[in-house]
């Protein structure tokens, strides 16, 4: 065979595996681009467009008085704070107790770790609006809760806080969420070296040193992971505030949804969605710079 004949072949190789290689991968770079770049592109430039409030068809392109409206009415300024009150309260107290319990199952459980891992997911596997009525059965001043405590004396009226209110969404948001954050932190507890804790052990550090030293830094990973997977879909969370939030537990996804489906103004919509889609970048950006994409990636 000749030299000439020689490259030829391997440059065809080369090309062929290449190509099969790009049909792999092609299918999930499309799957992307319908359903996460065409809608976001199409968001952001239908936020800079001044829509007719009667026909909605374009009036002037491009403007920044849609983006300006949330500063204009403060009151959307004051919800969108609030939002993001919520999400990092939510954030924190279910990352919290999942912490505890992948702890807990990590560490103190011998057997079938999994077998519990999957008891703490189980109620959860129904849909998410069956477990958001349930919770407005339990919740209320004549909800399943104050019923029952009425009824054995431990109360003499309802109690308020339980009732249709923010900390009614901050309950049931931390309680949805917790159990799933649980497994990213169980994989990064696993993945510590028994042997690292042993020798903190041996050089005299006490238990609540190790785990601040040791077992804490080492398990971050798991744990910022667990804070993507509930702070992002809780900044734009509409559903669980119109079923338990009542009168005083809107958030500014809700009036998103109102501008979108009610009011009919897709241009404002449009540029508030556009708000929480950069707070929610800049967490992503942030938790990036501090962790990395490969050890974020390895809690999955």
């Amino acid at each position: 065979m000749s030299i000439k004949k020689s490259f030829r072949n391997f440059f065809t190789a080369q090309t062929n595996s290449r190509l099969k290689d790009l049909l792999l991968v092609l299918p999930t770079y499309l799957w992307i681009i319908i359903v996460f770049f065409i809608p976001v592109f199409s968001v952001l430039i239908l936020s800079f467009a001044e829509l007719s409030p009667v026909t909605r068809t374009v009036v002037n392109f491009p403007v920044l008085s849609n983006y300006a409206k949330l500063f204009i009415r403060t009151d959307y300024a004051r919800l969108l704070l609030r939002t993001f009150f919520i999400a990092v309260t939510v954030t924190a107290s279910s990352v919290l107790f999942a912490y505890v319990v992948a702890y807990f199952i990590a560490f103190r459980v011998l057997k079938n770790k999994y077998t519990v891992l999957f008891l703490f997911q189980a109620p959860y596997f129904a849909t998410y609006m069956l477990i958001l009525l349930a919770w407005r059965l339990m919740l209320g001043s004549t909800g399943v809760i104050n019923s029952l405590l009425l009824y054995f004396g431990l109360i003499s009226e309802p109690i308020k806080l339980l009732g249709y209110n923010l900390f009614s969404v901050w309950l049931v948001l931390t309680a949805t969420w917790f159990p799933w954050l649980i497994l990213p932190i169980f994989v990064s507890l696993e993945k510590i070296d028994r042997v690292l804790l042993e020798a903190s052990d041996d050089l005299g550090a006490s238990p609540i040193t190790t785990f601040l030293k040791v077992t804490f830094p080492l398990s971050l990973p798991g744990v910022f992971v667990a804070v993507l997977f509930v702070f992002i879909p809780t900044m734009g969370e509409f559903i669980a505030p119109a079923v338990v939030g009542g009168r005083t537990g809107i958030l500014f996804g809700n009036l998103i949804y109102d501008f979108f489906l009610k009011g009919f103004r897709w241009d404002v919509a449009a540029a508030f969605t556009v708000y929480l889609l950069i707070i929610t970048f800049i967490a992503v950006f942030l938790l990036y710079r501090r962790i990395g994409f490969r050890k974020l990636m390895e809690s999955l």
